[in-house]
């Protein structure tokens, strides 16, 4: 995997480097990380804001109600409920 540099100033790279220690890590892994936290965090807010445009619309939520039916019994697979 190649690198870039990136330019901090002081202070923030102070910050990210006591946050990095203090969990053990470099400060470039703890970017990643944060990087990786926040890409997370913003793909549930939109697969939330999704649902709620979709929950607005009274037939496309019965639409993906009756699919999640359809699906909710594939799952057993013949299988009683445990």
């Amino acid at each position: 995997m190649g690198s870039v540099a990136i330019k901090l100033d002081q202070a923030t790279y102070d910050t990210f480097n006591e946050l990095a220690e203090a969990k053990g890590m470099s400060v470039s892994d703890y970017l990643a990380l944060v990087a990786r936290d926040g890409l997370r965090a913003h793909m549930i807010r939109e697969t939330n804001s999704a649902y709620e445009r979709l929950a607005g619309d009274p037939t496309a939520w019965a639409d993906l109600q009756a699919e999640r039916a359809v699906w909710d019994g594939a799952l057993l697979d013949g299988l009683a409920e445990s």
